[in-house]
């Protein structure tokens, strides 16, 4: 039986696969939904076994009266195979919760450790297995997640990095279920508007992008505001076109957009570069890459911007005092890397003029949700380079395909007003579901 490292250490492990991002968004996903400790945790089960293309799953929490483990949920057993499972697997679960690290038995049958169960585990269809503990931000053990195969089984070291974070996000989530809405336990936050659209809360200050970015996924309590304002170091005034973030370079710091536009981009050994992402008003950018050794991707200014800049120790310390605001941030760096796998689908797979019809409904959304659109009408400093660079298109294809959804009266994109004439043909056209924009609380 294989002990990892502890979860503060998989977790802290640098990867610069951008592919594990993608997998702990997706399984993360999964957390976004389900209402009551038991359709949560059947949820992340269902989550961890399709990513470990598991045979068999349990989540196990540790009663309230500290008697042992209960089953909330489980995959694939018997109820006879399962009471034996349960039995024979004990080592694993005991050791995973004691050392609040992962543990892993590729074979069971050659398990020195578990060779006195491995017959009872046999029968029950069982030759490998993981249990990593459900451990919160701030250190304390709930329960342990098991998945389980019929045959012997290496799941390797990237994959058990995405599922000590996933532990760990479901581990906060099932600890501290939020409350039904209706409820008026939130205190008034000083400056913002009582009934305001929850994507529109206004927030007074320099750090407000901040505050309303965190408050689309929790409710913010007005003794939340010190704790995020806190966490930013300084502030960054940078002019346009400004790189200050360069593909291999260490980060040390994460940055939140306060004001002004962005581009996360690579450069190819040619010089040309694929953007990724355009970071906006209120984005954080750099919070994914506490996991890396070194930036994966480099990131300029489009704008003059103005970014508040903060540690990832001092992210961390948030996340361990205050595991609903660490949460959350993580939540919309979660949703960040929804945007760039759609990105991914949108060069993949769209003709030229679905994909630029779809990108400019994404940013017309994404301005919605920064209090930055009105009336179709949407400031826009993207020129056809950027759209160029961001769809895999040259610059006069992009120009063409303007003109094009211009002389349909779908929209426009002129001296940097993007304009949105006809909302609904525009939509069916690019086939757009804003559904992995959702960023409701």
């Amino acid at each position: 039986m294989r002990k990892l490292p502890p979860l503060a250490k998989i977790i802290q492990r640098p990867s610069n696969k951008l592919e594990l991002s993608v997998d702990l968004h997706e399984l993360s996903d999964r957390l976004l939904r389900g209402e009551g400790t038991e359709a949560l945790a059947e949820r992340m089960l269902d989550a961890l076994m399709e990513y470990h293309d598991a045979d068999f799953g349990d989540v196990q929490l540790l009663a309230p009266d500290g008697s042992g483990l209960e089953i909330v949920a489980q995959r694939g057993f018997e109820r006879a195979a399962l009471s034996k499972t349960q039995n024979s697997a004990g080592r694993s679960h005991s050791q995973a919760l004691k050392n609040k690290c992962p543990v892993v038995s590729e074979d069971i049958q050659s398990d020195t450790d578990l060779a006195p169960n491995a017959n009872s585990l046999a029968k029950a269809g069982v030759r490998a297995l993981q249990s990593t503990p459900l451990v919160k931000s701030d250190g304390h053990v709930i329960g342990v997640i098991s998945t389980y195969f019929r045959k012997p089984h290496r799941l390797p070291v990237g994959t058990m990095q995405v599922t000590a974070l996933f532990a760990q996000q479901g581990a906060n989530r099932l600890a501290n279920e939020p409350p039904h809405h209706g409820g008026s336990g939130a205190a008034r936050v000083p400056g913002r508007r009582d009934g305001a659209d929850e994507h529109h809360h206004s927030y007074d200050g320099e750090y407000a992008p901040f505050f309303r970015k965190v408050a689309q996924f929790c409710q913010l309590r007005a003794d939340e505001i010190p704790v995020l304002s806190g966490m930013i170091r300084e502030t960054r005034a940078f002019d346009a076109d400004t790189e200050f973030v360069r593909e291999g370079d260490s980060q040390d710091d994460c940055l939140i957009v306060l004001d002004g536009w962005g581009c996360k981009y690579k450069t190819l050994e040619d010089g040309t570069r694929q953007i990724i992402h355009f970071p906006i008003l209120g984005d954080f950018v750099g919070v994914h890459a506490r996991l890396f050794k070194a930036a994966d991707h480099s990131f300029a200014t489009i704008t003059p911007s103005k970014l508040g800049v903060f540690s990832a120790e001092r992210l961390q310390e948030v996340i361990q005092s205050h595991p609903r605001l660490g949460q959350a941030i993580l939540w919309s760096a979660a949703r960040d890397e929804a945007i760039m796998v759609e990105h991914l689908v949108n060069v993949g797979r769209r003709n030229a003029i679905q994909r630029l019809s779809h990108f400019l409904l994404e940013i017309c959304k994404r301005m919605d949700f920064a209090g930055l659109g009105a009336g179709g009408d949407y400031r826009c400093p993207l020129t056809q380079e950027h759209l160029a660079d961001a769809l895999g298109l040259t610059s006069i294809h992009v120009n063409r395909v303007l003109r094009q959804l211009r002389e349909r009266n779908l929209v426009s994109l002129e001296k940097g007003t993007l304009h949105i004439k006809d909302l609904s043909k525009l939509s069916e056209l690019a086939a757009f579901d804003p559904d992995y924009l959702d960023q409701s609380n």
